[in-house]
């Protein structure tokens, strides 16, 4: 189960699996790759003007 929460500026992610079936290190790594990933495609990607 996985569940995203977005509260006051912050994403917060909760992930529950079972227990000694992944590796909480190498899944916590993962998570924060893809995140700065899809955070860096965002920001070269981001042509949004808010002066419109």
């Amino acid at each position: 189960m996985m569940g995203l929460v977005s509260y006051m500026g912050k994403l917060r992610v909760a992930v529950q699996v079972e227990k000694d079936f992944i590796n909480p290190l190498k899944l916590k790594s993962h998570i924060e790759n893809a995140f700065d990933m899809i955070l860096n495609a965002a920001l070269r990607t981001s042509t949004v003007s808010l002066a419109d």
